[in-house]
Protein backbone atom coordinates (compact mmCIF):
# COMPACT_ATOMS: atom_id res chain seq x y z
CA UNK A 1 0.00 0.00 0.00
CA UNK A 2 1.27 3.38 -0.87
CA UNK A 3 0.36 6.60 0.60
CA UNK A 4 0.91 9.93 -1.47
CA UNK A 5 0.82 13.39 -0.32
CA UNK A 6 1.77 16.79 -1.49
CA UNK A 7 2.33 20.32 0.27
CA UNK A 8 2.68 23.70 -1.32
CA UNK A 9 3.82 26.54 0.65
CA UNK A 10 2.92 29.97 -1.54
CA UNK A 11 3.44 33.60 0.19
CA UNK A 12 0.69 35.73 0.24
CA UNK A 13 2.37 38.97 -0.78
CA UNK A 14 1.98 38.69 -4.22
CA UNK A 15 1.74 42.24 -6.02
CA UNK A 16 0.34 41.87 -9.14
CA UNK A 17 0.54 44.13 -12.47
CA UNK A 18 -1.74 44.03 -15.73
CA UNK A 19 0.89 44.78 -18.49
CA UNK A 20 -1.53 44.74 -21.65
CA UNK A 21 -5.04 44.88 -23.26
CA UNK A 22 -5.17 41.05 -23.14
CA UNK A 23 -5.59 41.31 -19.13
CA UNK A 24 -1.90 39.19 -19.05
CA UNK A 25 0.12 40.26 -15.75
CA UNK A 26 3.38 39.96 -13.83
CA UNK A 27 3.90 39.49 -10.61
CA UNK A 28 6.07 39.86 -7.78
CA UNK A 29 6.06 38.46 -4.23
CA UNK A 30 7.31 41.83 -2.01
CA UNK A 31 8.10 39.09 0.62
CA UNK A 32 10.72 37.93 -1.22
CA UNK A 33 14.06 39.58 0.21
CA UNK A 34 16.05 39.13 -2.81
CA UNK A 35 13.63 41.45 -4.97
CA UNK A 36 15.47 44.47 -3.95
CA UNK A 37 18.84 42.76 -5.12
CA UNK A 38 17.19 41.81 -7.87
CA UNK A 39 16.05 45.06 -9.20
CA UNK A 40 20.08 46.31 -9.19
CA UNK A 41 20.81 43.46 -10.78
CA UNK A 42 18.42 44.55 -13.41
CA UNK A 43 20.10 48.39 -13.56
CA UNK A 44 23.79 47.11 -13.44
CA UNK A 45 23.10 44.19 -15.82
CA UNK A 46 20.70 46.57 -18.47
CA UNK A 47 24.14 49.17 -18.11
CA UNK A 48 26.93 46.91 -18.44
CA UNK A 49 25.20 44.79 -21.65
CA UNK A 50 24.67 49.07 -22.84
CA UNK A 51 28.05 49.56 -22.46
CA UNK A 52 28.76 46.48 -24.08
CA UNK A 53 26.91 46.78 -27.12
CA UNK A 54 28.21 50.74 -27.82
CA UNK A 55 31.75 49.55 -27.74
CA UNK A 56 31.25 46.54 -30.11
CA UNK A 57 28.82 48.91 -32.36
CA UNK A 58 31.79 51.87 -32.28
CA UNK A 59 34.39 48.33 -33.31
CA UNK A 60 31.52 47.47 -36.23
CA UNK A 61 31.45 51.37 -37.47
CA UNK A 62 35.39 51.82 -37.62
CA UNK A 63 35.76 49.47 -39.50
CA UNK A 64 36.29 49.12 -43.44
CA UNK A 65 32.85 48.48 -45.17
CA UNK A 66 32.08 46.86 -47.88
CA UNK A 67 28.57 46.39 -50.00
CA UNK A 68 26.95 42.58 -49.52
CA UNK A 69 23.85 43.63 -51.52
CA UNK A 70 21.98 46.28 -53.58
CA UNK A 71 18.29 46.19 -53.76
CA UNK A 72 15.80 48.25 -55.67
CA UNK A 73 13.75 51.01 -52.96
CA UNK A 74 11.39 53.77 -53.90
CA UNK A 75 12.02 56.87 -52.12
CA UNK A 76 9.50 59.46 -50.03
CA UNK A 77 9.00 61.15 -54.27
CA UNK A 78 8.64 57.54 -55.21
CA UNK A 79 11.91 57.53 -57.09
CA UNK A 80 13.12 54.21 -57.80
CA UNK A 81 16.42 54.10 -56.18
CA UNK A 82 19.13 51.49 -55.61
CA UNK A 83 19.82 51.00 -51.71
CA UNK A 84 23.18 49.49 -50.67
CA UNK A 85 23.10 47.15 -47.82
CA UNK A 86 26.58 47.29 -46.30
CA UNK A 87 28.35 44.12 -44.01
CA UNK A 88 29.00 46.83 -41.31
CA UNK A 89 24.85 47.68 -41.35
CA UNK A 90 23.95 43.65 -41.37
CA UNK A 91 26.32 43.43 -38.67
CA UNK A 92 25.17 46.35 -36.25
CA UNK A 93 21.25 44.73 -36.78
CA UNK A 94 22.72 41.62 -35.41
CA UNK A 95 24.54 43.00 -32.83
CA UNK A 96 21.77 45.20 -32.21
CA UNK A 97 18.94 41.92 -32.37
CA UNK A 98 21.75 40.19 -29.90
CA UNK A 99 21.08 43.23 -27.28
CA UNK A 100 17.09 43.72 -27.33
CA UNK A 101 17.35 39.82 -26.99
CA UNK A 102 19.57 39.21 -23.99
CA UNK A 103 18.12 42.42 -22.57
CA UNK A 104 14.52 41.19 -22.50
CA UNK A 105 15.91 38.14 -20.92
CA UNK A 106 17.85 40.26 -17.63
CA UNK A 107 14.50 42.09 -17.28
CA UNK A 108 12.58 38.37 -17.72
CA UNK A 109 14.61 37.33 -14.60
CA UNK A 110 13.71 40.28 -12.88
CA UNK A 111 9.65 39.94 -13.84
CA UNK A 112 9.48 36.31 -15.27
CA UNK A 113 9.58 34.25 -18.17
CA UNK A 114 7.69 35.92 -20.85
CA UNK A 115 7.30 39.06 -19.22
CA UNK A 116 8.62 41.43 -22.02
CA UNK A 117 6.64 39.58 -24.62
CA UNK A 118 3.78 40.14 -22.49
CA UNK A 119 4.43 44.03 -22.72
CA UNK A 120 6.61 44.64 -25.69
CA UNK A 121 5.20 42.11 -28.21
CA UNK A 122 7.61 41.83 -31.13
CA UNK A 123 8.29 45.07 -31.21
CA UNK A 124 11.89 46.31 -29.90
CA UNK A 125 12.23 50.15 -30.11
CA UNK A 126 15.03 52.63 -29.22
CA UNK A 127 14.80 53.66 -24.98
CA UNK A 128 12.11 50.87 -24.63
CA UNK A 129 13.84 49.50 -21.40
CA UNK A 130 13.74 53.09 -20.22
CA UNK A 131 10.28 53.54 -20.52
CA UNK A 132 9.73 49.89 -19.01
CA UNK A 133 11.40 51.14 -16.33
CA UNK A 134 9.73 54.34 -15.90
CA UNK A 135 5.94 53.29 -15.69
CA UNK A 136 7.78 50.41 -13.28
CA UNK A 137 8.56 52.92 -10.88
CA UNK A 138 5.51 53.91 -9.42
CA UNK A 139 4.91 50.22 -8.46
CA UNK A 140 8.46 49.43 -7.15
CA UNK A 141 7.47 52.60 -4.76
CA UNK A 142 4.49 50.92 -3.76
CA UNK A 143 6.52 47.32 -3.37
CA UNK A 144 8.90 49.09 -1.05
CA UNK A 145 11.43 48.44 -3.28
CA UNK A 146 14.47 50.78 -2.36
CA UNK A 147 18.04 49.31 -1.99
CA UNK A 148 19.57 51.37 1.17
CA UNK A 149 16.47 49.77 2.63
CA UNK A 150 17.17 46.45 1.78
CA UNK A 151 21.10 46.94 2.64
CA UNK A 152 19.92 48.23 6.36
CA UNK A 153 17.43 45.20 6.86
CA UNK A 154 19.98 43.03 6.00
CA UNK A 155 22.43 43.60 7.60
CA UNK A 156 20.22 44.09 10.98
CA UNK A 157 18.78 40.64 9.97
CA UNK A 158 21.90 38.41 9.03
CA UNK A 159 24.73 40.12 10.82
CA UNK A 160 26.21 38.75 13.69
CA UNK A 161 28.12 40.67 16.40
CA UNK A 162 31.73 40.10 15.12
CA UNK A 163 31.02 40.22 11.68
CA UNK A 164 31.36 42.64 8.57
CA UNK A 165 29.44 40.60 6.64
CA UNK A 166 27.19 42.29 4.41
CA UNK A 167 28.45 46.16 5.69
Amino acid sequence: MSIQGSIRVESKSKYTIEVNDKGETISFDIADFRLPAKLLNVYTNLEELTEKYEKESQKILKRKDITVKTIQAIDQKGNKINEEITKNTLDIMELTNKYYQDARNILDEFMGEGACQKIFGDVNYENMFDDLLENLEPHFKKMGLNYQKLQKGLTKKFKTSNSNILR
